[in-house]
């Protein structure tokens, strides 16, 4: 198929065996999952671009050149098949394609089989890396993706600072705390049946993708399905809460198959399931792990992703939070945005707009976004 696959072979769930009836939605094909920026102008909100900039995409180290240039190829998808022309990963025999959310300023969670190679062997952690924020960043007439990332996108993981004895989840710990303009998730609990979810991730080592929001119709113990989209390389993505943003589980697996070769056409089609689903390891499994890596990572109240405006912490990061004296306790990270002035800069414009590039809800569909939108505007 071109792209990598998770990491050991024989832990990606077929979900398929029980499935929902034949009425319920397409869950892979034509509408159902977006580019992140795309996604966010169809459901009405930003906040799928600033919680996708903290989905990490966990690849081999062999797949970033000493450049940082991403080696890419395509699905040789069908002419007309969405997303047909994008890159993707290469493939490699570790640790390619699957996706991880950022929980602290220095932990990832993500699924523990993407820690093993095709043979089902663990991998040495200083053989993958951590790609943060590989998206899709233009408007939908010409979509552009930059395979070229900036230090402050790479991270190494170091060690395993959890992981459960029996369910596929594990937290990572990086070398390093990573840049300010990301701002981890926060962990909610595990859904009930009827809530709507939707993940993030990078499905066949895409680009990041959003799946629209679909219904949780089946929990056992810890394990809960949901109509949404889910494929390979999508294990470790976090499934979140479509009311609070928040994770309350762990993509594990879904249908086996989600793309077939057309040997008429020489190319690959997607794969429409109209009663497919996925399945997940719910946050009750994992929530208060992540808790107390947020101790260890001296996680308090921050302006992480939020300078210039309000944090989702409750405090202020905006250059008059000091007169208000409700400014969080890292606003003074945000100076560099105050102080900026010229007019391609969305520096105290976020929610508006500036001579000659835009800052609001709707500029990421427009592609007219000042350059600094995603790091500088936050979650306002």
């Amino acid at each position: 198929m071109g792209c990598g696959v998770d990491g050991a072979a024989g832990s990606y769930e077929d979900v398929s065996e029980v499935s929902r009836a034949a009425s319920e939605p397409l869950l892979v094909g034509s509408g159902k999952w977006s580019d992140a920026y795309a996604g966010a102008a169809t459901y009405g909100s930003m906040q799928q671009l600033f919680l996708g900039e903290s989905t990490g995409v966990l690849l081999a180290k062999t797949l970033i050149g000493s450049d940082n240039v991403l080696k890419t190829t395509n699905l040789s998808l069908c002419s007309g098949e969405e997303f047909s022309g994008s890159p993707c990963l290469k493939k490699a025999t570790s640790g390619v394609g699957c996706s991880a959310a950022l929980v602290t300023n220095q932990h990832v969670l993500t699924a523990k089989h993407c820690q093993f190679d095709l043979n089902n062997n663990r991998v040495a952690l200083s053989d993958l890396r951590l790609a943060l924020g590989w998206v899709v960043r233009a408007p939908w007439s010409d979509p552009h993706v930059y395979v070229t990332l900036t230090n402050d996108q790479i991270y190494t993981p170091t060690s395993v600072f959890w992981e459960s004895p029996d369910r596929d989840v594990v937290i990572l710990t990086l070398d390093r705390s990573v840049s300010f303009r990301y701002r981890p998730f926060t962990v909610g609990s595990s859904p009930s049946n009827g809530d709507m979810v939707y993940t993030l991730g990078y499905p066949h080592a895409m680009p990041l993708k959003f799946s629209l929001p679909g219904d949780v119709w089946g929990r056992d113990g810890d394990f809960f399905r949901a109509a949404i989209n889910g494929m390979q390389g999508h294990s470790g993505s976090p499934v979140l809460s479509a009311s609070t943003h928040k994770i309350v589980g762990v993509f594990q697996g879904g249908p086996a198959l989600d793309m077939e070769y057309d040997s008429a056409a020489q190319c690959n089609r997607w794969v429409v399931d109209p009663a497919g689903g996925i399945v997940a390891h719910g946050a009750g499994n994992f929530a208060q792990k992540v808790n107390e890596a947020r101790t260890a990572a001296g996680a308090t109240q921050t302006c992480a992703g939020a300078c210039n405006g309000r944090s989702p912490d409750g405090c202020w990061c905006d250059p008059a939070c000091v007169g208000y004296g409700d400014c969080c306790p890292d606003a003074s990270s945000c100076s560099p945005y105050w102080n900026r002035s010229d007019s391609s800069t969305c520096a105290n414009a976020c929610g508006g707009g500036t001579s000659t590039c835009w800052c609001d809800l709707q500029c990421s569909a427009w592609g007219d976004c000042c350059e600094d939108f995603f790091s500088t505007c936050g979650r306002w």
